[in-house]
């Protein structure tokens, strides 16, 4: 083996020039095998649906075997991320639901005496005159007003009662 101090400008050329023809033949080997997909186009999703038409969660439809492990890994971190968020909004449209409910309710009882609150609160659950009568302690009369108010104020938000129904 020759030594080091030995080579000289023309061994050095050659060697530079060895190492450049193997750096270009990798190159060209590299462009003649075709190219991955890469992770933006393979991970297409599919249209969107409107939830009420909705079966099973949307995935991405992905060809895995060409995919390389980090990309697989970049896909289930979406596919969870994805997840997270739609148990996110199921939550916040259950508390949205609660918010409107409570809301109606106070609507209803906003106008009402303090002392008929109760009963009104019992009419709107759906309890029979007599039953809030007799948890009130008002008259018979009074509590078939106050469920009388509670369905006309319900009728009203929900717009199912007709003009002719108050005549």
């Amino acid at each position: 083996m020759p030594e080091l101090s030995s080579l000289g400008l023309r061994d050095i050329l050659l060697l530079a020039a060895g190492l450049v023809a193997a750096y270009l033949i990798v190159q060209l080997l590299r462009l003649t095998k075709p190219a991955k997909p890469s992770s933006a186009s393979a991970g297409q999703l599919a249209p969107e649906q409107p939830p009420s038409q909705r079966t099973e969660p949307i995935a991405p439809r992905v060809d895995t075997s060409d995919i390389d492990f980090a990309d697989h890994l970049a896909i289930s971190a979406i596919n969870l991320e994805v997840q997270r968020l739609r148990r996110e909004s199921a939550d916040m449209k259950a508390e949205l639901d609660q918010l409107r409910e409570d809301v109606r309710q106070l609507k209803a009882t906003h106008n009402v005496s303090p002392i008929y609150s109760e009963a009104m609160t019992m009419a709107q659950r759906g309890e029979l005159p007599a039953g809030i009568a007799a948890r009130c302690g008002i008259s018979l009369g009074e509590a078939e007003l106050v469920a009388a108010l509670a369905n006309r104020q319900l009728g009203d938000e929900d717009g199912s009662e007709s003009e002719e129904s108050f005549r």
